[in-house]
């Protein structure tokens, strides 16, 4: 930890930083920048999101196609299952389309379980919806206070969908806890992986819209394939 403090300062370290991606270097020199001492727990959610779990998430999941909202203010999946507005806190996007749902709740309601229950019951909704439409599995993310879980929706025989839980991460709400992160980082990577992976599989293939969907310079973006 000391040797990759060093180096994001420019100094010299004892030891080499092999392994640590520049993506990561940054979310912790943000993360070191920008926490508080101790822990908030007035924050709002919204605020949470952005400061805490937004710098972990797009470290990982971001890359040279996928892009996640922070904090999300739309959502094609909650749309197209007509139910009330009720869109996740992150979402991840590929050629225009979701394919990784994500659910934040603040330290200050991390014991509200009815609320931590209806987030997982959601997440499991949107999943659904991702592999109803053709695809083999659906990455997501609960974030309840400094907890992260990484889980992963797929189908198993006769159309029974397994909501499996892979691992946790630590979400950052002090300075204290960066070492924590930084013990947690494999579940990230398997995070990363998983992203990487669905996202290579759904080229051509974005709900059927031409690859142009989703650039605002492009003006038939909702013109579909003949």
């Amino acid at each position: 930890m000391k040797a990759m403090y060093l180096r994001m300062k420019g100094e010299e370290a004892e030891m080499p930083c092999t392994g640590v991606e520049k993506k990561v270097r940054i979310m912790l020199e943000t993360l070191l920048e920008y926490l508080p001492l101790k822990t908030y727990y007035t924050v709002s959610e919204s605020t949470f999101t952005v400061k805490c779990a937004a710098p972990i998430i797009q470290a990982y999941v971001n890359n040279e196609k996928v892009v996640s909202d922070f904090p999300n203010t739309d959502s094609t999946t909650q749309k197209n299952q007509s139910v009330k507005a009720d869109r996740p806190d992150i979402r991840a996007t590929a050629l225009g389309q979701e394919l990784l749902w994500g659910e934040v709740t603040r330290p200050a309601q991390a014991r509200n379980i009815a609320k931590v229950c209806w987030d997982t019951y959601k997440l499991a909704r949107f999943g659904k919806s991702f592999i109803l439409a053709g695809n083999e599995s659906a990455p997501l993310v609960q974030i309840v206070g400094s907890l992260g879980t990484y889980m992963k929706l797929y189908l198993k025989i006769r159309g029974v969908m397994i909501l499996e839980e892979v691992d946790t991460f630590i979400v950052l709400t002090c300075k204290a806890m960066v070492p924590s992160l930084v013990a947690t980082l494999p579940t990230l990577e398997l995070l990363k992986d998983h992203v990487k992976e669905v996202s290579s599989k759904m080229d051509g293939k974005a709900s059927g819209l031409k690859r142009s969907w989703g650039h605002k310079d492009i003006k038939d973006i909702k013109k579909r394939l003949r």
